[in-house]
């Protein structure tokens, strides 16, 4: 009777520990998603309206309704561009990716960049490559302070694994090994 009860109780314990994790994996993939989704959008936003200000440009220019879109136009391109720096400025950005990673709680293990600068939207794209440890909610956290940076930041791939030597060393708050790969803008050419 006593084992039976026993037993009942973990069965709930693990129930509610799968669906606590389940709902962690899915809050975690939505913020990978909107990341990635954000930082192509701004992109891809800053690239039409790039093309948009030079079909204004081809156009007489005394049609006043015309003057009018291009200038509204130009204001949303500077808004977006206003991310933009106008060089790589990796020291710059490698000091605030430390302190997100500081502020997430998670350990940096490699930074780089780890493929040449490419040409993306008309802009010049800067590949970054960052490994590191730390627990489901740092990865979390740092994700979206990844996100909320004022430079713009596309997320292209993360990985994120559970060792068994982290479950057997700390079963209740393992540490995880993440690789996150992403984006970062810049103006120059």
């Amino acid at each position: 009777m006593a084992n039976d009860l026993i037993k009942q109780r973990l069965r709930i314990v693990h129930i509610l520990g799968v669906t606590a994790l389940v709902v962690l994996l899915g809050a975690s993939a939505y913020v990978c998603f909107r990341m990635y989704q954000d930082g192509a959008q701004h992109i891809k936003d800053a690239d039409a309206l790039n093309r948009e200000i030079q079909s204004y440009a081809a156009v007489d220019k005394t049609n006043a309704e015309l003057q009018a879109d291009q200038k509204e136009a130009e204001k949303r391109l500077a808004q977006v561009e206003s991310r933009l720096p106008a060089g790589p400025q990796q020291d710059e950005f490698f000091k605030e990716i430390s302190k997100v990673m500081n502020d997430a709680g998670v350990t940096l293990i490699e930074r780089n960049t780890d493929k040449p600068v490419e040409v993306d939207g008309g802009y010049m794209a800067l590949p970054v490559y960052v490994k590191g440890v730390g627990t489901w909610e740092g990865v979390y956290s740092l994700l979206n302070g990844l996100r909320s940076m004022r430079r713009i930041t596309r997320l292209d791939n993360v990985s994120i694994e559970t060792t068994p030597e982290a479950v057997r060393a700390n079963p209740a708050e393992p540490l995880r090994d993440f690789t996150i790969r992403f984006s970062t803008f810049y103006k120059g050419k």
